[in-house]
């Protein structure tokens, strides 16, 4: 016998299938009519989907069908909008239920408090477009009443709506003492205070014993963390203090195995957690000295390092303080010249350059030419490395010792010059001994193209008037006149 039922069992499965799939193929149907743009079609195949909809109590189908059909019946004929739009809404008042009616009225107000002893009366979650947090969860589903759902979809959406509104006191007659619904709407309502750290503080205390404080208790931690990044008095302790409640809400949520942890979570509290415990360093350099910026470092490593040379220097930070700003500085190591990438262990980032030498250049007819002197006296040099980078990428290198002119500028010998064109930045440095020069990047200048004469020949056109009808004789006259526009014609 059991096994006989059990196989029954089987050959029902696919009949309870069956409403499902065959109006899943009437859709399919429909959205290829509305790709081929058959309107007319597409109506009669709504019709038939509303058919099968309301024969096999299909609630979303039958509003999808109507939403549809009212769209693609404006297109047929406009004129018919509204008696079309009311015999839709005949259509789905047959249904006999006020919650799908609510839905097709744009979820009106109006229509939800008139009809609220028949909300009240039924329950269908089905019907209800999406679900309320923290009462509507994998676990949990203690809305009572489609009513009850209308008033709680208001007030979550709704962020003006307030203590004072009449869904909150709709709502709050409702829902008496039930768990978790009063604290929810508690927590909900501190939120919207005007000042939420204190209303929050007051229902995480209320509910202390429950689960459920741990929303509000996330969100005081995100308004305290708000407060003191703002509060340019806040001392050290103040952010110590605020770490370790952040870290003793995410044991307790973490230890928790009821539905409502798993909808906490930890991620805000991390990302607190994460903000507070940031080593970032900022450097820069003030004069002869380096400077280190930032929070929650005991030490500085600092490293110049440049294509020839590195050098590592490390600042102690004997304040050491938790997260508050701490500022270091050092003198600037006795460097070899060049250009430096200067790095800190925690991602701090900046340049340095040294020069001992300046080096300028400037173009002689076609020629190029560059003069090289101390970078502090502006004494020249009597003879330098001159370096040229060229090529794609300047990849490619000639160097050379030059002589310099005790005239002033040295031209650049020929094998330098050919190297400098017009489609590539060349690089140029000097280099005497140790002592070097910046970069400097320059191209061979286009030629300048001479302005073409302006045309001779002129002609302005004149209709005899602005519009035509089909059918009209357009006259127009033409003048022709010859000269520069710039000078007398």
């Amino acid at each position: 016998m059991k096994r006989l039922v059990i196989f029954f069992a089987f050959l029902l499965l696919p009949l309870v299938a069956v409403p499902a799939q065959e109006i899943k193929k009437e859709w399919g149907r429909y959205y290829a009519l509305a790709r081929k743009d058959r309107p007319r079609e597409q109506i009669e195949k709504l019709h038939q989907i509303r058919a099968i909809a309301m024969e096999r109590r299909l609630p979303g189908d039958l509003l999808q069908a109507c939403r549809e059909e009212d769209r693609v019946g404006v297109r047929l004929n406009w004129k018919s909008a509204d008696s079309l739009h009311l015999a839709l809404t005949r259509v789905i008042e047959s249904y006999g239920e006020p919650l799908l009616t609510w839905r097709w009225k744009d979820e009106d107000w109006k229509y939800a408090k008139t009809h609220q002893d028949e909300l009240g009366r039924a329950r269908h979650p089905e019907m209800q477009p999406r679900q309320i947090p923290y009462l509507q969860t994998r676990d949990l589903d203690d809305i009572a009443d489609d009513f009850e759902w209308i008033l709680w979809d208001r007030l979550t959406k709704n962020l003006s709506l307030g203590p004072d509104s009449e869904e909150y006191r709709l709502l709050d007659e409702r829902i008496g003492d039930r768990y978790p619904n009063r604290p929810y709407l508690s927590y909900l309502m501190a939120g919207r205070a005007e000042d939420p750290l204190p209303a929050l503080q007051a229902v995480a205390k209320k509910y202390a014993g429950t689960p459920f404080r741990f929303f509000p208790e996330q969100d005081i931690l995100g308004e305290r963390w708000t407060r003191l990044r703002k509060d340019e008095t806040a001392v050290e302790a103040d952010f110590k203090a605020l770490y370790d409640d952040v870290k003793a809400f995410r044991k307790a949520v973490k230890a928790d195995k009821s539905d409502v942890g798993r909808s906490v979570g930890t991620r805000v509290a991390d990302n607190i957690r994460d903000q507070l415990t940031d080593s970032h360093l900022s450097v820069w350099f003030q004069q002869d000295s380096v400077v280190l910026v930032g929070r929650n470092f005991g030490r500085g490593l600092v490293s110049f390092e440049s294509d020839e040379h590195r050098r590592n220097i490390s600042l102690r930070n004997r304040d050491g303080r938790f997260y508050v700003l701490d500022t270091v500085k050092a003198p600037i190591p006795v460097l070899p010249d060049g250009s430096y990438d200067v790095l800190t262990q925690h991602r701090g980032r900046s340049t340095y350059d040294k020069h001992t030498l300046s080096l300028a250049v400037r173009q002689q007819g076609k020629d190029f030419a560059i003069y090289v002197a101390d970078y502090q006296t502006g004494e020249p040099v009597k003879s330098a490395l001159i370096r040229l980078k060229y090529g794609k990428r300047q990849k490619k290198v000639l160097e050379r010792e030059i002589r310099m002119s005790d005239q002033g500028f040295t031209v650049l010998p020929a094998d330098f010059r050919e190297k400098i064109d017009k489609k590539n930045v060349v690089a140029l440095e000097a280099r005497v001994g140790e002592r070097r020069s910046p970069f400097v990047s320059f191209y061979e200048p286009k030629e300048q193209k001479e302005e073409t004469p302006p045309a001779t020949l002129h002609a302005r056109v004149f209709k005899d008037r602005g519009a035509y009808r089909p059918g009209d004789t357009l006259k127009a006259k033409a003048i022709l006149f010859e000269g520069d526009l710039r000078d007398r014609v």
